[in-house]
């Protein structure tokens, strides 16, 4: 049985063997296939079958021909179409045959320092990305040094068009930038000069020092004008300062490439800047497009922006209490800008050109915020959470009535400052700092008429009027005021002097006359008895006199007692019964 079922085994298991070589023919040739797939672009006349027959003739064929794939992408960064001339030849080759391969891929070496070329360049493209902001970023960011500068220069008697708004805008930037983490210097209108912006822009460089991290912040809040050069063509931007006007640029305002190069030199990782100038309206008597600023130079790793296009005007509005780019600088601020609890430049970039302009035109002007500055991508500029009270954002009541032109007082000595703001027949002085009210002054009934005063008028040139006036009254804590203004001009309205003295009054006299420090027209030596008894009869009226003016629609009071009152007047009759200490204008005004 067994020996007659030998033959059917031995065909069985040739079958078998022919099922299985046949198996592994087409298994090859499957492979064969695979790997030749993209073989037509360099060989379009052979078939991909013939190819991938004459793989699964010969064994090594699988082994080797991977091989120069992975010799070529070693070479050559792309390593693409390089196998398919060497799949034609045969395995065993020499290498001479395999050289074309290498000048067959010329496209490699120019691709290769592509990523390099876009590492190394140091400015962002125009369109900004949002930087993506998450909580390891926002601890960095609060980690680092942040500083900020803020300018409101005074233009009392430059002849420039006024403004109402810069302090306003000066005081709620430092209380939010305060707010925000940052460490706030504040140039006033008595401070803001050219001198004292270098100063304290040089000063940043101690605190950046050998840490090249933090920001630094500049915000200007006045008039920007573009001088004329020497050969008639437009010249250097400036930023007008304190003591400055349209006929002493170079002189006395701080140009904008300048300011420029001390941000940088500052040594801050990141630098910021707002404008809100060139606020001249279009019937002001100073306004000419030509003085405006037109152009402002970009910055290496600054972030710029300006509340004006190039050559246009920025406002003011009654309703904000502030300049229109400067309230919407502050709503970014305050989050207005971001959802997601971080303000980055771009978001204060995108914000403000949307807002500021859609805001004028409702008042049926034309503002479009100008962005510039070269820098190495978006940063961080604000991470607080937005105020949820009142009184974050509230300011005190005399930031709404000092302005551009209000004149500060300086204690000779100390270097105390007081702003003095005129209303009609009453003066009221607010400390520079707080802004909060020091004293409340009335104006005597009449002008003196001193010998010595008729004799410096003829002094004065025909042309010209002088009028003085002079204040009184007392602070909350007992020191009595004396102020004197001068006024010039055809209309009597050009403050060209301030002075003034305050003290403690004294029971009889306490100081010698010759001490007592004078006021504008004011002759001590002079005065007899009837100059006192005319005194003494003035004072009397000071008792009664009217304490609550009003201010723009806010009432300051400060109270008083019948017996201040009283020392008021016993100052006013003989001034020797107060230990004095004299006050001045800072700066002297510059006459139309």
């Amino acid at each position: 049985m067994r020996t007659a079922l030998r033959p059917v085994f031995a065909h069985l298991n040739l079958l078998t063997r022919i099922s299985a070589a046949a198996l592994c023919l087409c298994w090859i040739a499957a492979l064969s296939g695979q790997t030749s797939q993209p073989a037509p672009k360099a060989a379009p006349s052979k078939p991909p079958a013939a190819k991938s027959t004459a793989g699964a003739k010969e064994n090594p064929a699988p082994a080797s021909a991977p091989a120069p794939v992975k010799k070529a992408a070693t070479k050559t960064t792309p390593a693409k179409k390089t196998s398919t001339k060497q799949d034609k030849k045969d395995d065993k080759a020499d290498t001479s045959a395999k050289q074309p391969v290498a000048p067959a891929t010329p496209p490699a070496p120019p691709t290769a320092p592509a990523p390099a070329a876009a590492e190394k360049a140091p400015l962002a493209p125009r369109s900004l990305t949002r930087l993506v902001a998450d909580k390891e970023k926002k601890q960095q960011f609060e980690k680092e040094q942040r500083m900020a500068i803020l300018v409101a220069p005074s233009y009392l008697g430059s002849g420039l068009s006024h403004l109402r708004y810069t302090v306003a805008d000066m005081l709620s930037l430092e209380q939010e930038l305060t707010r925000q983490g940052y460490n706030v210097t504040r140039l006033g209108p008595s401070e803001a000069t050219s001198a004292s912006i270098r100063q304290s822009l040089t000063s940043m460089k101690q605190l950046f020092e050998d840490t090249n991290q933090g920001t630094l912040l500049f915000a200007f809040s006045g008039h920007g004008f573009q001088a004329k050069g020497a050969d008639g063509q437009p010249g250097r931007n400036y930023l007008v300062t304190t003591g400055a006007n349209e006929k002493n640029l170079e002189s006395e305002a701080l140009s904008v490439p300048e300011l420029q190069q001390l941000m940088v030199a500052s040594g801050a990782r990141r630098r910021v800047i707002f404008v809100d100038a060139c606020r001249n309206e279009p019937d002001a008597k100073s306004t000419d497009a030509k003085k405006t600023m037109e152009k402002f130079q970009a910055a290496e790793g600054t972030m710029i922006f300006l509340a004006t296009s190039p050559g246009g005007y920025s406002y003011e509005d009654e309703e904000l209490g502030h300049g229109i780019f400067t309230h919407f600088v502050l709503e970014a601020l305050r989050g207005k800008a971001s959802k997601d609890g971080y303000v980055t430049g771009y978001d204060m970039r995108d914000y403000l050109e949307r807002t500021v302009l859609a805001h004028a035109l409702k008042k049926q002007r034309i503002q479009k915020v100008f962005t510039t500055g070269e820098h190495s991508g978006d940063f961080l500029l604000a991470t607080a959470a937005p105020p949820t009270k009142p009184e974050e954002t509230a300011l005190p009541p005399a930031a709404k009535i000092v302005d551009a032109e209000t004149p500060v007082l300086v204690q000779v000595g100390s270097g105390r400052k007081v702003y003095a703001r005129q209303d009609g027949g009453a003066l009221a002085l607010f400390d520079a700092e707080t802004f909060k009210p020091v004293a409340l002054l009335t104006e005597r009934l009449e002008n003196e008429k001193d010998k010595d005063k008729k004799d410096k008028r003829k002094e004065l040139a025909a042309t010209v009027q002088e009028r003085v006036r002079r204040f009184y009254g007392i602070s909350d804590n007992g020191d009595v005021y004396h102020v004197g203004a001068v006024y010039q001009g055809e209309t009597g309205d050009v403050l060209s002097r301030l002075q003034g003295r305050f003290g403690k009054p004294c029971p009889s006299s306490c100081i010698p006359l010759e001490q007592v420090p004078t006021l504008p027209g004011e002759s001590l030596k002079a005065r007899g008895r009837i100059g006192k008894l005319t005194d003494s009869v003035r004072a009397l009226a000071e008792i009664f006199a009217v304490w609550k003016p009003e201010y723009q629609g806010e009432v300051i009071k400060i109270q008083r007692t019948q017996e201040q009152a009283k020392a008021v007047a016993s100052t006013i009759s003989d001034p020797t019964k107060a230990s004095w200490k004299p006050y001045q204008l800072t700066h002297q005004p510059i006459n139309r």
